[in-house]
């Protein structure tokens, strides 16, 4: 058995260059799998953390009649409601939304900085502040009122800070958001607009629940608009994106392992091609046709690994600047990136036991061709028949059927299709909205 295992690593090294790109294609498909889900963890915990640590909103909506006894809504629903109070301050085409400041729904996350503590401090979000050469300790005018900026803060549900749910995307440039002490906002801000945010502390409230809590609000005091928080983009917008991340994954991920394994073959089949006599040698020397498939079962084994553990490695390199990029639209603390030890794992075991797998039956259907053919490095079509095919080149005549079956649409779909997501998805149009499968279909088409 040892001469067989040398034989094998003598196999490798004499067609490396065959098997080169299978070792490519391994260590792309496992650096897709660990980059992406350590990236969509590491995004969807994030947001997670700060969403249920700041108590999001379960909704959001406006009264034509001031809420007069809130504390008689909460106990009656079993809810935390909170007022929003905000005021627009534009200069030019730059806006800084400016909130009072809040403490029981939708709280403050402070990024940078020391809290509010002072009537004339201010805090704004970190983006907004960067964007237009603002740091803490700067002085900036509000409204007529200068503020001293004491930190950079973030809200939940403005972690995908659209001035309007209407908006198609995130402009971080001119428009910020800000927050002042209550006493500070009733002072300087005249001119606001006012809402309400609720939570809801049942973790299990159905849509009957909504609908009478809505019908409650506008019997006494006149909903003017109502905003769920499955309906709001700021928050279903960060809730997503790293799902979103994840879900290329098992989207892509069983075509490119397809695809590994039809390039696998078409490797083994040249190397089998020239191993021809060595196999019948190891045949006539008494090794049965199960140890020489598994002997190979090891170098397709080497291929996998090597390629897996590549990739994985530089997966886990890239892992944070991929996750700036994808998070880039996303008001975020500082992230304490993570790497998902599951993805490691799938990405190593996954194509090693697909590729094993592949090989074993291959070259277990080859192996079924006589020894004495073998040793004369040809074969008769009776030969053939029982598995001499497999050494040849026409067992992939089916693989050119295919392609030459499949429509031109088709093909241009399962070209372009990935590609086409990502540029939607990407903002190489300055747009960043998830886009469905079926658009991305129309699009192409």
């Amino acid at each position: 058995m040892k001469s067989i295992n040398i034989k094998v690593l003598r196999t490798f090294k004499n067609n490396f260059s065959l098997f080169s790109g299978t070792i490519l294609l391994s260590m792309l498909i496992a650096l897709f799998v660990t980059a992406c889900l350590s990236v969509g963890s590491t995004i969807t915990d994030t947001v997670q953390g700060i969403m249920d640590g700041q108590n999001i909103e379960s909704c959001e909506f406006v009264l034509l009649n001031d809420l007069d006894n809130p504390e008689e809504v909460e106990q009656k629903f079993n809810a935390e409601i909170d007022d929003i109070q905000y005021y627009d301050d534009e200069n030019g085409d730059k806006t800084l939304r400016v909130f009072k400041e809040n403490s029981k729904v939708d709280k403050p996350y402070v990024t940078d900085g020391d809290n509010l503590s002072n009537e004339d401090e201010i805090m704004i979000n970190r983006d907004y502040a960067k964007n237009n050469d603002l740091a803490i300790g700067d002085k900036i005018d509000v409204n007529g009122t200068t503020f001293t900026i004491c930190g950079f803060y973030l809200r939940p549900d403005y972690m995908y800070m659209l001035k309007s749910g209407s908006d198609p995307y995130v402009n971080k440039d001119n428009f910020g958001i800000a927050m002042v002490t209550e006493k500070a906002f009733e002072a300087h801000f005249t001119d606001f607009k006012k809402a309400y945010s609720a939570v809801f502390k049942e973790a299990d409230y159905d849509n009957d629940f909504t609908i009478s809590f809505r019908e409650y609000l506008n019997e006494h005091y006149t909903i003017l608009s109502y905003t769920s928080a499955d309906s709001n983009v700021r928050i279903t917008t960060a809730n997503s994106l790293g799902e979103g991340v994840v879900r290329m994954v098992y989207t892509y991920s069983p075509v490119i392992y397809i695809l590994i394994m039809g390039f696998l073959i078409v490797t083994l089949t040249r190397v089998m091609k020239c191993e021809r006599k060595n196999i019948g040698i190891m045949l006539s020397f008494g090794y049965t046709k199960r140890e020489i498939a598994v002997s190979y079962m090891k170098l397709v084994s080497i291929v996998s690994l090597i390629g897996s553990i590549i990739g994985t490695v530089i997966g886990i390199l890239v892992t944070p600047a991929l996750t700036n990029f994808y998070a880039a639209d996303l008001i975020m603390p500082k992230i304490n990136y993570g790497i998902n030890i599951a993805g490691i794992v799938v990405a190593v075991v996954v194509p090693l036991i697909l590729m094993t797998a592949a090989a074993y039956i291959y070259i277990s259907r080859a192996l079924r061709t006589d020894a004495v053919m073998l040793l004369r490095n040809t074969y008769t079509k009776k030969s053939s028949a029982k598995g001499g095919k497999a050494f040849s080149h026409s067992n992939l005549r089916w693989v050119a059927a295919l392609f030459r079956e499949l429509p031109p649409n088709h093909l241009f779909l399962l070209i372009c299709e990935p590609f086409g997501r990502w540029m939607w998805e990407r903002q190489l149009w300055g747009v960043h909205r998830p886009i469905t499968d079926r658009q991305i279909f129309l699009i192409i088409l």
